[in-house]
């Protein structure tokens, strides 16, 4: 193993002497640094791309109206039907305890998401503003 390892040391070196050293051009950096800034100037920065598409959300919104739609005229008290065949009663053995809430809790709860959507909307327009 050490004689191959010397062998290819040995190679190596003197590949490398035999090849030299070259020395860039006087304008290089110039050159590297006006490519650089033809690719900066090209591309754009960081757009934001929404991870689902309006069309899909305009196909979830369609999905959930036809469901409703269909819940809702099978809920009829007609006795054909895709839903009527089907048994949706459920025998409760256990009962819930009753929690009450103040109505300072709710007022507070009702503030806290209303500060917080708007947090969210401004910081939205910071963030936009700052990207352009």
């Amino acid at each position: 193993m050490k004689k191959t390892d010397e062998h290819i040391d040995t190679f190596t070196k003197k590949i490398t002497q035999d090849a030299g050293l070259e020395t860039p051009s006087i304008d290089f950096t110039a050159m590297v640094m006006a490519k650089v800034e033809e690719s900066t100037i090209s591309s754009k920065a960081t757009t934001y791309e929404a991870p689902i598409s309006r069309n899909m959300w305009l196909g979830i919104a369609a999905s959930f109206a036809l469901i409703i739609a269909c819940v809702l005229l099978e809920a009829s008290p007609k006795e054909s039907g895709i839903l009527s065949s089907i048994n949706f009663t459920f025998d409760y053995r256990f009962s819930l305890p009753k929690i009450s809430f103040s109505k300072i809790l709710g007022y507070g709860l009702f503030f806290l998401v209303l500060t917080f959507m708007i947090e969210i909307s401004l910081l939205k327009r910071y963030f936009e503003r700052s990207i352009s």
